[in-house]
């Protein structure tokens, strides 16, 4: 096995990009399936969180840092949500 160095820090890299990337083709097929949708009360704060992390990899690129300053105590906020009878795809 090979030890710390630039290729091993490539990889690791690689690999991580690879599961974000699994993750938002997860997110958009989920999106694209004809599941019925419904209005609920969402956490702002977690929608703002994942935006956030759905461009992490753009914002990393253009060297951007992201400083999230969320009052703890935001009420839910209505949103159309799309819900499955069965859980989407891992």
């Amino acid at each position: 096995m090979a030890g710390p160095g630039p290729v091993a820090e490539q990889a690791q890299r690689m690999a991580e990009e690879a599961e974000r990337a699994g993750q938002i083709v997860r997110r958009f097929t989920a999106l694209a399936r004809d599941y019925p949708s419904e209005r609920t009360g969402v956490a702002i704060n977690d929608v703002i969180r994942q935006v956030v992390d759905l461009f992490d990899y753009a914002l990393k690129r253009a060297k951007i840092t992201v400083v999230l300053e969320l009052p703890p105590d935001s009420p839910p906020s209505g949103v159309t949500r799309i819900a499955s009878t069965s859980s989407p795809p891992t």
